[in-house]
């Protein structure tokens, strides 16, 4: 029997590590790999538009694991915004992505610290920020 035409519901079963070697990936499985590369290239999109807004920034590599802590925003820069610099932390989720726990402990920890945080979901989203503080 062809690997692939294991049904959804044994699929299920198996251990994410067998379904890899075997090549029989769950929706679930294709949903997450297919999000993790529309949240990079939202990523890519997101630092194009810091770059050429002249805004500097810090970004963790997507295609390592992390060196950095748990739960840490995509991007941190800081703006000037009502005279003052401003920490910023921005966190990109595509579609109804939710943040880790670790992301929203991160979250909170920084907001009690003056920062800004943001979930940004889309470029748009991004400009629309960035554009309400050059005003």
């Amino acid at each position: 029997m062809d690997s692939k035409l294991l049904p959804e519901n044994i699929r299920k079963c198996l251990p994410k590590e067998d379904r890899a070697a075997l090549d029989v990936p769950t929706l679930s499985d294709v949903e997450e790999r297919n999000t993790e590369k529309l949240e990079k290239k939202l990523q890519e999109q997101v630092a194009s538009l810091l770059r050429i807004r002249n805004i500097w920034f810090y970004r963790s590599r997507m295609d390592r694991k992390t060196t950095g802590p748990k739960g840490a925003p995509d991007f941190i820069f800081s703006l000037k915004i009502k005279g003052k610099g401003t920490p910023v932390a921005w966190e990109c989720k595509v579609g109804k992505g939710q943040c880790t726990p670790e992301q929203t402990d991160t979250r909170i920890r920084m907001l009690s610290n003056g920062w800004s945080y943001q979930v940004i979901r889309t470029l748009d989203e991004a400009k629309r920020s960035l554009d309400e503080v050059d005003e």
